[in-house]
């Protein structure tokens, strides 16, 4: 009896195993991430401080190219310092790809802005498996961010920014938990880390270690609590995570910005719930970040170039020069905020900004009004002129949605609200107007055409502007091709609800059995995932199409999920 049932263990064991390898290599997207590559030998300079003797295993380096190896201690630092802590296992050499990055873009820019990477050796410890490690990394932590201050001598380059992978991001969450070094921490970006809880607890002072992280943190910085009512799909739920911690009796830790990335399906360590950390103020998967689009497994994170590049542009984005030209990292808490929205988040390429329609209107400019709810115009060439497509908003009553598709979106394009009145035939002008344009979103790009798709509320804007008549596009001339499409719709037409079975069925439900010809949008709500297991499966099946085929997107966004959104892209006929 005993051998069969061993057997029967075995089998289904093989299987489970089977199974796993194929659902790793064929249901899990492959691997899109670009490499990132050294341009000049990669130079890592160790700093030698009296404390090296109490940390004889571990060491604090600086990153540098070329040929020549610098004496950190004879160097005049003047970037913005960056510290990069390597996870469980991990190497200090990790930290390559990302100061590689920021010293190209440094070389480029004539701002004169300038990070300086520091990384730590921790000697490849596994701290996932053996919690007395965690404890003395932390302390270590502590002390480099000590010594890197030293390097410096503006008092503005105090406050670091700290990059932690895996467990690297958790070490550097309990550095917070000292007032003494908390207040030194600019900004916490957190890399694939299991940082609310432990993956495994092999050993009790893991457990330990969260706990006392909890204990300390909490009772100086809220935490994100979640109900029933929570819905991160909101139009405004991106700044749900800040608010949550801007009324904070701990100054030090206010100013602190934490912002988590999971790397989604690929990370078969780090599973993407365990990536949030309850005090974050942004959290973002990396198939959701504007310009990265896709799954990271759990070492790529480091080295995906979409990604480093969006970390980078961030950092940079928030370094500010003085007189004497040190770099430092702004201590403006609403600056970073609406930095790490627009990197992390939602990304606009159009601002909301002074916009002069009658200036730029009036010179060599072509406008038009079309009174159809459904339309497109295509600029296969480019536009030799300027472009103003208006859009009316009290024709259709029922229709009170607008959505406006655009490929290839410019910085000099811009959408606005105003009211259009005539001094004679085809000699229009506004009058109250305003920008739309941050109603922008950055979606997947298909064969490098950058795609940005804007939806309004027409009753809103109504209410808000009460004298508005019409939404406009302003195209400016230009030899870039350009297509917009523009779909006025009925909300209650487009919005589809979908309730899930309690068990599992294989019966096929139709939600929309023809679309209208010109339709660019479609919202499904699923009900009823009461558990973790249940599938659905989403076909669609083009009939008969005008234009391009691959332009077919689906954002998956989970309500109670901060972050947790995914775009897919469908490529093919017939795709799932």
């Amino acid at each position: 009896m005993l051998k069969h049932f061993l057997v029967v263990i075995t089998a289904i064991s093989a299987c489970s195993f089977l199974y796993g390898v194929y659902n790793y290599n064929v249901e899990i997207e492959s691997n899109a991430c670009q490499m990132t590559y050294m341009f000049a030998p990669p130079q890592f300079s160790r700093i030698d401080f009296e404390e090296n003797d109490k940390f004889r295993n571990y060491g604090l380096y600086y990153y540098n190219e070329g040929r020549i190896s610098i004496e950190v201690h004879n160097t005049q630092f003047t970037g913005a310092p960056v510290i990069f802590v390597p996870g469980n296992g991990g190497s200090y050499k990790q930290v390559r790809s990302l100061a590689s990055v920021a010293l190209r873009k440094a070389r480029e820019s004539a701002t004169g802005i300038h990070l300086d990477y520091f990384t730590i050796d921790y000697n490849e410890e596994l701290s996932a498996l053996y919690g007395d490690y965690l404890e003395r990394q932390t302390l270590y932590l502590k002390t480099c961010i000590k010594i890197v201050r030293k390097l410096y001598k503006s008092t503005e380059q105090a406050a670091v920014i700290i990059v932690g992978h895996s467990m690297g991001a958790v070490v550097a969450q309990a550095v917070l938990r000292d007032p003494e070094f908390s207040k030194f921490i600019n900004t916490i970006v957190s890399l694939s880390s299991p940082i609310n809880k432990p993956i495994l607890v092999l050993d009790e002072k893991i457990h330990a270690f969260y706990k006392s992280i909890n204990k300390n943190i909490s009772v100086r910085r809220s935490s994100l609590k979640l109900n029933k009512n929570s819905n991160f799909c909101c139009a405004t739920c991106s700044r749900f995570l800040i608010s949550n911690h801007t009324n904070n009796a701990d100054k030090n830790l206010k100013n602190v910005l934490i912002i988590t990335i999971g790397g989604g399906n690929r990370d078969v360590l780090v599973p993407p719930g365990f990536t949030i950390s309850k005090y974050s103020d942004i959290h973002a998967m990396t198939m959701s970040i504007p310009k990265v689009w896709l799954s990271c497994d759990h070492l790529s994170a480091v080295w995906c170039l979409q990604l480093v590049q969006v970390i980078n542009r961030y950092m940079f984005d928030i370094s500010v020069s003085d007189k004497q030209n040190f770099i430092y990292f702004t201590k403006d808490r609403i600056r970073r905020e609406q930095a790490a929205l627009t990197h992390f988040v939602k990304l606009n390429i159009n601002q909301s900004k002074e916009i002069n329609i009658e200036q730029e209107g009036r010179h060599n400019s072509v406008w038009r009004e079309d009174t159809l709810r459904v339309f497109s115009k295509a600029f296969k060439e480019g536009s030799k002129s300027n472009f103003i497509q208006l859009i009316p908003l009290r024709r259709h009553k029922k229709h009170t949605k607008l959505c406006i598709d655009v490929t290839q979106l410019e910085s000099d394009d811009f959408l606005f609200g105003c009211t259009v009145k005539s001094r004679f035939k085809n000699d229009w002008f506004c009058q109250d107007k305003a920008s739309l344009s941050h109603n922008f979103q950055i979606l997947p790009s298909i064969k490098n055409k950058m795609r940005s798709v804007a939806i309004l509320d027409i009753n809103n804007l109504k209410k808000t502007y009460v004298n508005w008549t019409h939404v406009g596009f302003f195209v400016r001339a230009s030899r870039k091709p350009k297509v917009y499409h523009v779909d006025m719709f009925n909300p209650a037409e487009r919005n589809m609800v979908f309730n899930l079975p309690r068990w599992s069925t294989f019966q096929k439900t139709i939600l929309v059995n023809e679309s209208s010809q010109g339709t660019l949008y479609y919202k499904l709500l699923v009900q009823g995932i009461e558990e973790t297991f249940p599938t659905i499966e989403l076909r669609i099946v083009p009939l008969s199409c005008i234009g391009d085929l691959n332009s077919i997107i689906i954002k998956m966004c989970i309500p109670w999920a901060p972050g947790f959104n995914k775009y897919q892209i469908i490529r093919y006929l017939n795709a799932t």
